[in-house]
């Protein structure tokens, strides 16, 4: 079956913007330091970008797409399993740290959120071409969103 057909980009947005104007968007929330890691700080291809559904059926109109490979692949429809593999980039210690294993090509932003309200949400796909293939027994793709808090 192939995927619901998305536009990704990696120009219409810096990645702060992308978390300030696409993830928050709210005036109930101060974002600060906005920091970043992906294959381009490591000479290799760029693992964040912007999506947009362009109208269609897909869940969310727009969003922020983190990939272990190239983002701009996730676009679809997906007719080649395999696109983002072994990209070769380092992992992150503190998904490391939640997963219990060693990561590798990890992309991820990191900042500094003070909610001005007492509720928050957030949506968001996990999605994988490994699980189904004899993969997930010897490594898996992760995903974490950590909140932790001023003290810790």
């Amino acid at each position: 079956m192939l995927s619901q057909n998305i536009s990704v980009d990696q120009t219409t947005y810096t990645v702060e913007e992308l978390i300030v104007d696409v993830l928050i968007d709210s005036p109930c929330a101060e974002v600060s330091n906005v920091t970043w890691s992906t294959g381009t700080n490591f000479g290799n291809v760029n693992g964040i970008g912007y999506f947009n559904s362009n109208g269609g059926t897909f869940p969310f109109a727009e969003g922020i797409v983190l990939s272990s490979g190239n983002a701009l692949s996730a676009a679809g429809p997906n007719s080649s399993p395999g696109l983002t593999s072994g990209a070769g980039w380092p992992g992150d210690a503190d998904l490391t740290a939640e997963v219990g294993v060693g990561t590798n090509d990890a992309s991820l932003i990191e900042f500094d959120f003070v909610p001005l309200t007492t509720n928050i949400s957030f949506n968001f796909f996990m999605a994988s071409e490994e699980y189904g293939s004899s993969f997930e027994c010897t490594y898996s793709d992760a995903f974490a969103f950590l909140l932790t808090d001023s003290l810790g």
